[in-house]
């Protein structure tokens, strides 16, 4: 084996969905992006994005101060049926991205959100 960069090391790990979260705290709308999930339960009104591809809903069940964790609980989920594009966007972690297999480079893009060294 070869050593990896420690700079590099996320990419292995980001493999996973670009997922956009959305909030309410009863008086505004929030959206933003992340890449690491897990899911831990699936027992299923928040705001949905129509051009997603799929939505789930969840409520906050616990806050990991400690580590900036927040844990989830999925109380609904919603797909379009009608929806012809399927494919998903994975990001790599380093300004790259794969769709279905085939990887993008965004680097330049990403440029101001990709670790020093990366």
């Amino acid at each position: 084996m070869r050593q990896l960069k420690l700079s590099k090391a996320f990419t292995l790990i980001e493999s996973g969905p670009v997922v956009l979260v959305t909030t309410n705290d009863g008086k505004k709308n929030n959206i933003m992006t992340i890449s690491w999930t897990t899911v831990m339960d699936f027992t299923p009104q928040f705001a949905l994005i129509k051009e997603c591809a799929a939505n789930i809903e969840c409520k906050v069940v616990d806050i990991v101060s400690k580590h900036n964790i927040v844990v989830l609980e999925a109380i609904a989920a919603h797909i379009d049926p009608m929806r012809k594009e399927t494919r998903r966007i994975h990001a790599v972690g380093d300004g790259t991205f794969i769709v279905d297999g085939r990887k993008m480079d965004r680097k330049k893009l990403m440029a101001s959100k990709i670790p020093a060294g990366a």
